[in-house]
């Protein structure tokens, strides 16, 4: 289901002295979408690292969570024991677009 958000919209019109106000409204249809989300406190809460990754596929998220790991815990690969606990601390969570 979408989230309406009203916008409104005032226009002032000077005519002859006279000032007319026209209040335009206007509907935007906001969509939520199913997302997935992890952490890093997600998987070490010990450890200190706030990174936090939201991606529309459990795929895309292990790209952007393998990438960080590479490049911020000098992980050259997610060790099996560490990648299940990974999928395992995964959420889905609803995101407005």
């Amino acid at each position: 289901m979408g989230k309406n958000c009203p916008i409104g919209l005032n226009i002032l019109v000077r005519s002859s002295g006279t000032v007319i106000q026209l209040t335009i409204q206007e509907e935007k249809i906001m969509a939520t979408k199913q997302y997935k989300q992890l952490g890093c406190l997600d998987v070490q809460p010990a450890g200190g690292c706030g990174f936090q990754v939201r991606a529309e596929t459990e795929a895309e998220l292990m790209q952007l969570v393998a990438t960080h790991a590479k490049q911020c815990h000098k992980l050259e690969s997610i060790p099996q024991e560490m990648a299940a606990m990974v999928k395992a601390a995964i959420k889905t969570v609803p995101v407005t677009v």
